[in-house]
């Protein structure tokens, strides 16, 4: 009975980790779309800092979500 509540436990605990991992993919590739659009517009209106900018964010964004991913299949 302690194996079974002991691996239900453990199943759960997977579980939401798993949830919580979907979620913050799900906003990593959200952030990664508004920084791209936010590129493109300061592109078009000339500013380099500003595209600077939105490359270093879209670089570190996709970066974390790399690092999610790898836990997330590290999970499955």
């Amino acid at each position: 009975m302690k194996k079974a509540l002991h691996a239900e436990k453990a199943n759960c605990s997977e579980k939401v980790l798993k949830e919580d991992l979907i979620e913050k993919i799900n906003d990593a590739n959200n952030d990664i779309a508004e920084y791209e659009e936010d590129l493109l517009d300061a592109k078009q209106a000339g500013k380099s800092d500003k595209v600077s900018k939105y490359q270093k964010k879209i670089t570190a964004e996709k970066l974390k979500l790399k690092h999610l991913k790898d836990e997330l299949g590290k999970i499955n």
